[in-house]
């Protein structure tokens, strides 16, 4: 990845909505490889302008009009001199539709939904060293009811070899949440995360990569929208993810398969086990083919209930977000990018994704939640020059 910075925040509903995912690049220092290790040890002579546009729906049985959200964004990478860089970013997404459909309070009898806009930006600064680099990030977002700054500071340390790559890494947030239901709630989240990792060259045609968060939450995490929400005021969170990339000579190919372990102080845990293939579809590998499949399995938070708001004593810890309960997930995706002349380069990204509280393992899943449905699509060019 090229920097630590916290990704400019979604909206809390659509944060909460799509279950733990990870981005996975296409090639660049070996073929068809990870660039995390080229990447992070050069220093960019070119600007790199891209804009994308994602649209994102999830729907259930009985409620065909959920959720949407569409998002143009827009981002530049540019050197400032030989050893400065410079990477910002900005979106605009709008959300819209029904609530979950399971003890909210938007919809049903006040049939109001949800309708909100967001305007996010961040910004990032990495300056390159013979052996190593340091970044520092700012994040704001806002919208409706939720506002949001950040800042994040990384070191990437590499080999004489260039061959390992270690990360070290800080961010933190400070968030104020309000709601459209309630104009007097004004509470504070704040988050600290630590990042750790390592890339490896284990030989030419294969890389490892290993990384180790923590974060910190504390302050406010009710969802205002839900009935009878009440949940702790702080949560410890921790995440371990692992990629392997290799190329398949035969197939002039590259396999990515990722495994992340997840678990918080909730009694939450999450596993997501990821495979992915990247195709060349042309000897110069102008047209790149990426299929990819996913398995998401998770257990539900200790206060999680699907019992009715009104059997809930008011001290007690309790949500009723399907979210936070037990349940699996399978995505499958089909991304295609393309090569352009004069520096352009394209890319058309689909996911579809299912989830279920029959399809855990490990553990029953959790009862009484409609079988949950999302698609997103991606379209994004590019341009160095």
């Amino acid at each position: 990845m090229r920097s630590l910075r916290r990704p400019i925040k979604r909206h809390r509903y659509l944060k909460q909505a799509t279950t733990h995912g990870i981005a996975l690049l296409c090639a660049a220092a070996l073929p068809l490889l990870a660039p995390s290790l080229a990447e992070s040890q050069t220093m960019p002579h070119e600007t790199t302008a891209r804009i994308q546009y994602s649209y994102f729906k999830e729907w259930q049985s009985g409620n065909d009009d959920r959720m949407e959200v569409q998002a143009p964004y827009a981002m530049i990478t540019a050197p400032l001199s030989e050893s400065l860089e410079i990477e910002a970013g900005f979106v605009y997404d709008t959300l819209s539709g029904a609530s979950p459909v399971y003890h909210d309070s938007l919809s049903g009898a006040s049939r109001r939904g949800i309708q909100d806009d967001r305007i996010a930006a961040d910004t990032t600064l990495t300056k390159h060293f013979e052996r190593f680099s340091i970044s520092v990030g700012g994040n704001v977002s806002s919208e409706e009811d939720y506002d949001s700054q950040g800042g994040s500071i990384a070191t990437r340390i590499w080999s004489e070899d260039k061959n390992t790559v270690l990360l070290l890494g800080m961010n933190a947030n400070h968030d104020r949440v309000g709601s459209s239901n309630n104009p007097d709630l004004d509470e504070l989240h704040t988050a600290w995360g630590w990042a750790f990792g390592v890339t490896q060259v284990i030989d030419p045609i294969s890389v490892i990569q290993s990384n180790l968060t923590l974060q910190v939450d504390d302050g406010y995490m009710i969802d205002p929208y839900k009935l009878g929400d009440n949940r702790p005021e702080s949560r410890d969170r921790f995440a371990w993810m692992t990629r392997y990339v290799r190329y398949i000579e035969k197939a002039d190919a590259s396999l990515h398969l990722d495994y992340r372990f997840y678990a918080d102080s909730w009694e939450l845990l999450s596993h997501t086990i990821e495979a992915s293939w990247y195709q060349p579809l042309d000897a110069e590998e102008q047209w790149l083919l990426r299929p990819r499949l996913r398995y998401y399995n998770q257990s539900d938070a200790y206060f999680y209930s699907d019992l009715d708001p009104i059997e809930v004593q008011d001290d007690r810890f309790y949500t009723a977000d399907q979210r936070l309960g037990a349940f699996g997930g399978i995505t499958a995706g089909l991304k295609l990018m393309k090569q352009f002349g004069s520096g352009y380069t394209g890319s058309i990204a689909y996911d579809f994704s299912a989830s279920d509280g029959d399809w855990t393992i490990g553990s029953a899943g959790s009862p009484r939640v409609p079988r949950l449905y999302m698609n997103y699509l991606s379209l994004q060019i590019a341009k160095r020059f």
